[in-house]
């Protein structure tokens, strides 16, 4: 039985996409998995990328899509997994990444897990990891994680068992072009709390990319998907910038001890 399924979006990314597919290659785990590669027909180094990491179980879709979401919805609807993930060209899984969604399945299966919110330097290094990260299903119904009150649950380090799949309107979720993944959480939350993992187990990396650059369409998706639901509370929103000022004054004093320390 392959118990995970990895959804790689592709289009013309081809070196970013080896380093994912190293990633995969170099887990420390013998658990069995595919990798299901939804090329939007790329004519750049891709198919030979792909081709140079033949010892994966690579299952290749290669079709013209609408976008990244469409890519997905396809992933999903193709998946064989007991549990399903996604993750970028270019971003990568700690190495111990298929051990957590083992270990997930044993002491606590069938359910949709978040692992701490991670991000990497475009030459991998880790930039910060959220330790003192915590969601609940309310706050992601209340549109808690959209960039302002809270950062946005990122995608890279999240899975969930394919009992979710029928949450998924795919032919909703293929309409999205940034924000996609909201839509999957929040359906996700109405029916389940997610288990926190209580540690990095993947991360977003900061490439030049277009998409994630724009970050104003992917608000206003958000914001669309949250256009009538109730507004947050005014005792969370004041905990959130709390938390900001906590947050940006402990980054003051660390950088003002170094400037001393030169």
């Amino acid at each position: 039985m392959v118990l995970v399924t990895v959804i790689i979006a592709s289009f013309n990314r081809g070196r970013l996409l080896e380093e994912t597919l190293k990633s995969i290659r170099d887990q420390r785990s013998k658990l069995r998995y595919e990798v299901l590669i939804a090329d939007n027909m790329s004519t750049d180094c891709t198919m030979d990328v792909v081709s140079s990491f033949c010892s994966l179980p690579i299952v290749l879709i290669r079709e013209r899509d609408s976008g990244m979401y469409s890519a997905i919805a396809k992933g999903i609807r193709r998946s064989s997994g007991e549990y399903i993930c996604y993750i970028n060209c270019g971003d990568v899984f700690d190495p111990y990444f298929f051990a957590a969604i083992d270990n997930a399945n044993k002491s606590r299966p069938g359910e949709w897990y978040v692992g701490l919110p991670t991000s990497r330097y475009e030459d991998y290094t880790t930039s910060f990891i959220r330790s003192d990260f915590c969601t609940s299903s309310r706050l992601i119904m209340m549109g808690y994680h959209n960039g302002r009150h809270d950062h946005f649950l990122q995608q890279e380090s999240i899975f969930w068992h394919k009992r979710f799949n029928k949450e998924i309107d795919l032919e909703r979720l293929a309409s999205f072009r940034l924000a996609g993944d909201a839509y999957i959480w929040l359906n996700f939350a109405r029916v389940a709390e997610p288990v926190q993992l209580g540690i990095s187990i993947s991360g977003y990396t900061h490439h030049a990319n277009p998409l994630s650059s724009n970050i104003q369409l992917y608000k206003q998706e958000f914001d669309s998907l949250y256009a009538s639901n109730r507004s947050i509370p005014i005792l969370l929103l004041v905990l959130s910038a709390a938390k900001k000022s906590i947050t940006f004054l402990d980054k003051w004093v660390t950088k003002a001890i170094q400037r001393v320390a030169r």
